[in-house]
């Protein structure tokens, strides 16, 4: 073979635009993830300043937005290395969606007739771990996005007492939530049940984590600038917001304006995790060694759309249709008169959307997991056009 002169040109353009291109995707990816972070905070901000900016319509918008990446999860199962992965852990990546959902049928349907009567006590304990579950996942998904941030940005690895505030500050959000969730809970599942030892426990929790929340601020604001050589300024405003990501809850956690906040979080989180199954989809590449399902690349547009459609359908029937058009309870009474039981349907139905959603933060759990060999192998190898630039 002759190596020409155009020859090396061509190889040397080739790779320059290989470098171009890895360079963009990892501008883009660095991008999205900070705007999606900032949802929350903008959305409290705009909210003092104009206290009507989101309405109750907005409001849903913003629920129906979030929700979408819930199912979204699916999308990983078309990998074959998340295949292979739960293959060797059936316990607990097979098993454990199963006694997930068993748990949820079980308290649900053994607490349907109580929660007429305003007697069902354990669903109270059970709803409030699981929104206490809730914002820890939201939490812990800000290490994430605060790591690959940092490798987005081409900068060293997140410091361990980095990782710890912004564990800590997952830990606080969780208090914020049991705070603003208790009462609300007793009162739909439990009204007429005493909680003298939880309601005292409530009260003080909020309290005293607000005020490890503003020291928290403070912490995290003076740690970055004594450390000011470690970051750029959006890596120390991602720090920041994915430190204090519950600092919005506590701000309105009294307030009405919570209900919108606490959306624009989902909304966030949701749009964060987005941006991984977007760059995964759009960077993906097919292992020698795979086989089977064809790469997720080539089904991204039709699990995307029907996600949504399904998701869609379901925020029109409730939104615009619901309460307007058809009367209220009309498919309920439906279900009562099929069944003779529609308490026990809507207890099926708080069964089977708790269990996903449990599912989901379980499954995650896993599959992001990078101090393990498997999934810090599938990060590595998915993730590459950022981890090949990363400094050590």
């Amino acid at each position: 073979m002759t190596i020409t002169s155009e020859t090396v040109i061509g190889q040397n353009s080739t790779l320059a635009d290989a470098v171009k291109d890895r360079a963009s995707a990892r501008y883009l990816f660095g991008l999205a993830l900070f705007l999606a972070t900032t949802i929350p905070f903008i959305a409290a901000a705009l909210k003092y300043a104009f206290p009507n900016f989101v309405a109750i319509s907005v409001q849903q918008v913003v629920m129906f937005l979030a929700g979408i990446h819930v199912p979204l999860t699916a999308y990983l199962f078309f990998d074959p290395k998340i295949r292979k992965y739960m293959v060797q852990r059936p316990i607990a990546l097979i098993g454990g969606p199963i006694l997930i959902f068993g748990i949820c049928f079980l308290v649900f349907l053994s607490t349907w007739k109580s929660r007429e009567t305003g007697h069902a006590w354990p669903a109270v304990y059970f709803m409030l771990a699981v929104l206490t579950w809730n914002f820890w996942h939201f939490g812990k998904q800000n290490i994430g996005v605060y790591s690959f941030f940092r490798i987005s940005q081409s900068l060293s690895a997140a410091a361990p007492v980095e990782r710890n505030l912004i564990l800590f500050g997952s830990a606080l959000g969780t208090l914020a939530i049991f705070h603003v969730a208790g009462a609300g809970y007793i009162k739909l599942y439990a009204h007429n049940e005493t909680f003298p030892v939880l309601s005292t426990i409530y009260g003080y929790v909020g309290s005293s984590a607000k005020i490890l929340q503003y020291a928290l601020l403070a912490f995290v604001i003076g740690y970055a600038s004594f450390n000011w050589q470690r970051f750029t300024w959006k890596s120390a405003v991602v720090f920041l917001l994915c430190a204090n990501f519950f600092f919005p809850q506590f701000l309105t956690m009294d307030k009405p304006d919570w209900a919108v906040v606490f959306a624009c979080s989902s909304l966030s989180h949701g749009a964060q995790y987005c941006v991984f199954l977007g760059s995964h989809a759009a960077q993906y590449q097919k292992d020698q060694t795979e086989g089977g399902m064809p790469p997720p690349s080539s089904r991204i547009g039709s699990i995307v759309m029907c996600a949504i459609i399904v998701v869609m359908a379901a925020f029109l029937g409730e939104v615009l249709l619901y309460n307007t058009f058809i009367p209220k309870d009309y498919f309920s009474t439906l279900a009562a008169k099929a069944f003779g039981r529609g308490d026990m349907v809507a207890a099926v139905v708080d069964s089977v959307m708790i269990g996903i959603l449990l599912t989901y933060f379980w499954l995650d759990s896993f599959f992001w997991r990078f101090k393990k060999p498997e999934p810090r192998q599938w990060m590595l190898n998915r993730y590459a056009f950022l981890f090949n630039s990363r400094k050590q």
